[in-house]
């Protein structure tokens, strides 16, 4: 399986819904007056950080993620309901940047941590929160308030369980390798085999990425490889 340690998301807040026009219109009740509602507010994008998860992969497969929209105000003083926010679960140790700028909008360290990274829309007033003295029938209501959207790249810092590190070679240098041993019993490590660079060189951590974390090191002899 290929480790994915970058992703490029396309990420949409929800729209806010739009406040009603309406009057009520009941039998008995000679002046009704408005009783439009509000539109609901939309949905957040939101990412939390998840220690059970290593790789970006299913993210890969849905670059554009979006929140619910709000619902639209409804007569008789009825309140549009909220728009689903929009949760996105990521490894411990993904950083969020904004794409076109390369601002670090939020650096996901602990697990359960959570971040809103767009917020939806407001919802619109309906016409009943515009009577007055003076206009006792509006007939206009709000619209609800714009989504947010924006072009997101999602880093993580690579972490292994096991690094290998195999004895110096005549062979050119390799980035590192990655890959994921479905276990039963070891909740599915990550191994990142970092391969030897020039012979005479004293040291291979240059063929390392910067953001990679290894917890343990493996070394092996030339005959097991």
């Amino acid at each position: 399986m290929k480790f994915i340690d970058e992703v490029t998301l396309f990420a949409t807040s929800g729209h806010g819904g739009a406040g009603c026009v309406a009057f009520r219109h009941e039998k008995f009740i000679e002046f009704g007056g408005p009783s439009g509602g509000d539109g609901g507010k939309g949905g957040d994008v939101i990412f939390e950080a998840i220690s059970g998860l290593s790789t970006l992969l299913e993210l890969r497969h849905r670059p554009h993620q979006k929140a619910e929209n709000g619902h639209n105000g409804m007569g008789k003083n009825r309140h549009g309901a909220g728009g689903k926010d929009l949760l996105i679960k990521v490894p411990v140790g993904t950083v969020v940047k904004d794409a076109e700028t390369d601002e670090i909008l939020a650096d996901l360290t602990e697990n359960g941590k959570r971040v809103i990274l767009l917020k939806g829309g407001r919802g619109g007033q309906g016409n009943a929160r515009f009577a007055s003295a003076t206009n006792k029938a509006p007939k206009f209501a709000q619209p609800g308030e714009e989504h947010e959207e924006r072009k997101l790249r999602l880093e993580l810092k690579l972490m292994a369980d096991v690094g290998l590190f195999p004895e110096l070679s005549k062979g050119p240098m390799r980035a590192p390798d990655w890959g994921i041993v479905f276990s039963s019993t070891w909740n599915d490590p990550v191994f990142c085999c970092t391969w030897s660079i020039f012979r005479g060189c004293r040291s291979a951590t240059r063929v390392l990425n910067s953001n990679l974390l290894i917890e343990s090191w493996l070394f092996l002899a030339p005959n097991w490889l």
